[in-house]
């Protein structure tokens, strides 16, 4: 992660709701009529400006009768979380702005598992307990000042098409058609199971960069650890004893902002320059209210800047050609049509620096009637305005546009303009700049802003002047001194002839003081869509007056940034985001009522969401990218801006009244709408997750699975190991490697029950696919230790290549046809990490030596299969035989091994002789029901099955060992 600014980026969030302390004036001034349905102006601005928004539902800025006392009421979400909408027209109801409630809070396929087999051993010794997991448009941003004047693009159109949020975007039109907004498709989608999901659709390099940037997020805030679901850690028990301090606020907070900028940067850079499909549509879609809500809370500049730089990026109205082309008009911008509509809409949006310089750039003199006639260029069609002014008024111009200029400079809190490149909702901190400005200095301004509105009337031509001599007929008018112009003075003395403004300009420098002073009607009459009145509310209705507005002024009256340190200055910041967020709570209450969003469109739903706080956002905002909404409740969660299951609860709102869980249940204190804000936040990671789960290949090229990137995130949500393990479980196994990668990671996670679910299913799906017997056993023996059914299918599968070994009297499988574990097993045992597996392979490793020995080591040979006969013999112990015993060879085969024997029992030494001896001895006394069993298992090897044949292999072993023994006997005696 990388950052312009060295000193901290800081991000503040009210978990609790306030009443509004920035309730933007509804009366203000009182109103002189210029913005009423029947006198706002129509002229250019109007004429080019969209009179049919959806975002209106059913009204139009045109068509709107705004009065301070008669304003919609209705708040953008209801308490219950879901989005309310006033879908009558604005002025219908008849509740007071003054009375509202504040209704808004400030900042709050997988392999089916084969059926085991089973073969012939004896019951119950593995039985198993019952197991508890039984035609898209390319993008382009609307040109809204679109008409023959503007010819062919220039460089600057160019540049206006590359340039964006960070120097390098784009403009595209959204399309909100692509999604489903049904109710049915909501609730689909705040309905979480515990399955896995459908593949994501964002790039690979997205998903694998923004896990890198989460992961170290977690790492550098180092939080308390969750609860080990293997240990079950009492709550009062302090788990962080031992653990670093965590970072200072100011630290975190300037961690958060890097990678807030850092991950908005990487998503950039991913979006699809064309929407071509509706995943490209959803990714911009997402980047739209991400590029939102994190410079919101994680941006050092004022919320307002954040706010008019994410209008910029989005919602560009006059876009920067559009501004470069007035500007370039020929000869001069005052000969531009568009000159006062670009103006009056960047002050509207609170670009002062923008709007003085395209005033600054304008040669009033150019327009009298005495100046040389304007020449067209050649090249283009480009309109101009060919009205002349006299002299006189001329100078009215220039004096008139001298104070505005002068004001707009001096306005407080103009923080930076979203125009000059390059443009970043992440800048370099600058303390004069971020700052909001005091509201003496606030005060002051407004006053002069009503002055000079109230002095342009005076010199305005649509004004008549009184000839009498009243006090009202002496209204300060401006008038030249001399006839060189450029200073004006006030008289009473005299009455000159009046040098008026032309009304066509004095109307809109008048409206636009209007809106400078903070007229609620003025803006959101002047306003097109409801991004652009919260940006202007946040801009110009700055409560000065309040007793909430008292205590602000005291605050900063004791503020002195210059000679604080970093923790001192993070309290003011900490101090000053609150209270511009809770002004922009009061100001979607107002937007709520006055310009009521539209419910079919749930982008702009899920943008005012972000805006309030509201958690239902994040499930509008899942509906385009699970990944861009794991993300920003991830840094919003560690920020404390989105509450997570993983969050401290504190039922009391900070309170410490001394109760406990049971008391606060009883208060009915115990659940309240943060536990649902906290699941809808957790299921969306989840969600995320089982998502990446289903996604076959994040980068197949470097081999990087969706699970891998998957249970990264699962270890950063609550109960995710739990999760983890099931969704590891349920994967598709497709490949010995693959499933020994999962094994690998679930082994290092502790999902030790994980491991051996997936290793069982493995083992069964190998053995009803193929012969490779090793990497049946291995399998099998990862998972017996937690596994009774695997337990008992590997010594199944042993007693079965032995049995099958013995009845060929020959190894099984031969020696060319063993698969390469196996035949690893059998010749370096030690190196056999499951002691399990060494176990049950050990009488069948010695069969195979027998094999392999009789023919040149005879003695040797008869050892192994001395062995082999007293592995037989444990179970039946003293003429009892124990089922329940575990013994790598069934008593059962023990007549097919004596057969074996009389092939090289003369080789037998006196005391494997004797220990032969006695496990016949015991065999024949467990009586016919082991004779029975012996039959079954020997069937096919006998020529003539029954008690008869075995009982002469049993009669021929006798003999041998009576031989055996008498030679040992007479060789003890010599």
């Amino acid at each position: 992660m990388s950052s312009n600014s060295r000193l901290p980026l800081f991000q503040f969030a009210d978990s609790k709701a306030k009443p509004p302390q920035y309730s933007p004036p509804t009366t203000n001034i009182s109103s002189n009529g210029l913005f009423s349905a029947q006198s706002t102006p129509q002229g250019n601005r109007f004429q080019d400006s969209p009179t049919n928004h959806p975002l209106f539902a059913g009204a139009t800025p045109a068509a709107k009768s705004i009065s301070s006392g008669n304003r919609a009421g209705g708040g953008l979400f209801s308490g219950s979380g879901k989005p309310t909408f006033n879908l009558n027209p604005p002025g219908t109801t008849t509740t007071s702005t003054a009375n509202k409630q504040p209704m808004i809070s400030p900042g709050a396929s997988g392999l089916s598992p084969p059926k085991p087999t089973h073969s012939s051993s004896a019951p119950g010794r593995y039985s198993s307990p019952p197991s508890d997991e039984d035609e898209y448009t390319e993008g382009g941003s609307p040109r809204i000042y679109e008409d023959d004047s503007r010819g062919e693009p220039t460089a600057q159109d160019e540049e206006d098409d590359d340039t964006g949020m960070y120097g390098d975007e784009e403009d595209f039109a959204e399309d909100d058609t692509m999604q489903d907004d049904s109710p049915q498709a909501a609730d689909k989608i705040r309905a979480y199971k515990e399955e896995i999901g459908t593949s994501v659709k964002e790039p690979g390099t997205l998903i694998i960069r923004t896990e890198e940037l989460m992961e170290e997020l977690a790492k550098l805030i180092s939080p308390p650890p969750f609860k080990d679901a293997e240990y079950d850690y009492d709550d009062d028990v302090d788990m962080d004893m031992d653990r670093p301090a965590a970072p200072s606020l100011e630290r975190q907070q300037e961690i958060l902002g890097k990678t807030s900028k850092a991950f908005l940067t990487t998503l950039h850079e991913h979006l699809p320059k064309f929407k071509k499909t509706k995943a490209d549509a959803n990714l911009h879609n997402a980047y739209y209210i991400a590029s939102l809500i994190l410079p919101l809370h994680h941006s050092t500049a004022n919320t307002t800047e954040a706010l008019r730089k994410w209008l910029y990026t989005h919602h560009a109205d006059p876009s920067r050609s559009h501004v470069t082309a007035v500007r370039g008009t020929h000869p001069n911008s005052a000969f531009s049509v568009d000159f006062w509509d670009v103006v009056y809409q960047l002050v509207l949006r609170g670009e002062v620096r923008e709007a003085g310089e395209v005033l600054r750039s304008a040669n009033w003199d150019l327009l009298c009637e005495d100046a040389p006639p304007v020449t067209k260029p050649a090249f283009g069609a480009q309109q101009i305005n060919d009205k002349r002014y006299t002299r006189q008024e001329i100078e009215s111009i220039k004096s008139a546009v001298r104070t505005a200029i002068n004001l707009l400079s001096r306005c407080p809190g103009q923080g930076r303009s979203a125009y000059q490149p390059p443009s970043q909702l992440f800048p370099n901190i600058q303390l004069a700049v971020d700052s909001p400005g005091t509201l003496a200095d606030w005060r002051i301004w407004r006053g002069e802003v009503l002055k000079a509105s109230e002095e342009l009337k005076g010199i305005s031509a649509d004004q008549d002047i009184l000839d009498d001599d009243t006090e009202d007929s002496y209204y300060d008018a401006y008038y030249p001194l001399n006839n060189r112009g450029g200073s004006f003075g006030f008289t009473h003395a005299t009455k000159p002839k009046k040098a008026k403004v032309p009304s066509e300009i004095s109307r809109v420098l008048r409206n636009m003081y209007e809106v400078m002073r903070g007229d609620v009607d003025a803006i959101l009459t002047s306003s097109d869509i409801w991004h652009e009145a919260v940006v202007s509310l946040m801009m110009w209705t700055k409560d000065v007056d309040s007793a909430a507005a008292d205590e602000e002024e005291e605050f900063e009256d004791n503020i002195d940034v210059e000679n604080m340190g970093p923790g001192e200055y993070y309290t003011v910041l900490v101090h000053r985001k609150r209270r511009q967020l809770t002004q922009l709570s009061s100001v979607l209450e107002l937007i709520a009522g006055e310009m009521p969003l539209n419910p079919t469109e749930s982008l702009e739903i899920a943008a005012g969401g972000a805006m309030a706080g509201d958690p239902t956002f994040i499930d509008e905002l899942a509906k385009y990218s699970p990944l861009v909404t794991a993300a920003v409740v991830e840094i919003g969660g560690w920020a404390g801006w989105v509450k997570r299951e993983t969050t401290t609860k504190d039922p009391s709102g900070g309170r410490d009244m001394g109760l406990d869980e049971d008391d606060f249940a009883v208060l009915g204190m115990g659940k309240n709408d943060n536990d649902n804000s906290a699941k809808i936040a957790e299921d969306a990671l989840r969600r995320y997750a089982s998502s990446l789960f289903g996604t076959t290949w994040i980068n197949e090229g470097a081999e990087i699975e969706g699970w891998e990137v998957g249970v990264g995130l699962l270890a950063r949500i609550k109960n995710g190991k739990q999760l983890a393990g099931k969704l590891l479980t349920s994967l598709p196994l497709t490949s010995t490697p693959r499933v020994e990668k999962l094994l690998r990671h679930a082994t290092e996670a502790r999902l030790s029950q994980a491991a051996s679910t997936i290793a069982y299913n493995w083992a069964q799906h190998l053995q009803s696919t193929t012969e490779n017997y090793g990497d049946i056993l291995h399998f099998l023996s990862l998972s017996a230790p937690l596994n009774l059914s695997a337990r008992k299918a590997l010594h199944e599968t042993v007693t079965s290549l032995l049995q099958r070994s013995l009845l060929s009297s020959s190894p099984f499988p031969a020696p060319e046809d063993l698969d390469p574990r196996l035949k690893h097993l059998l010749s370096s045992p030690t190196e056999c990490s499951s002691e399990i597996l060494r176990f049950e392979l050990s009488g069948y490793a010695a069969l195979r030596s027998f094999y392999a020995l009789r023919e040149t080591a005879p003695e040797m040979a008869a050892k192994a299969l001395t062995a082999v006969i007293r592995a037989t013999g444990e179970p039946i112990d003293g003429g009892i035989w124990d089922k329940e015993w575990e013994s790598p060879v069934e008593p059962t085969v023990l007549p097919v091994v004596l057969r074996e024997l009389l092939t090289c029992v003369d080789a037998l030494e006196t005391q494997d002789a004797l220990d032969v001896a006695k496990v016949l001895t015991d065999w024949e006394a467990c009586g016919e029901g082991l004779r029975r069993a012996c039959i079954e298992v020997g069937e096919g090897s006998w020529v003539d099955v029954g008690k008869g044949e075995m009982e002469g292999v049993v009669r021929k072993v006798r003999e041998a060992l009576c031989k055996v023994l008498s030679r040992g006997w007479v060789k003890g005696g010599d």
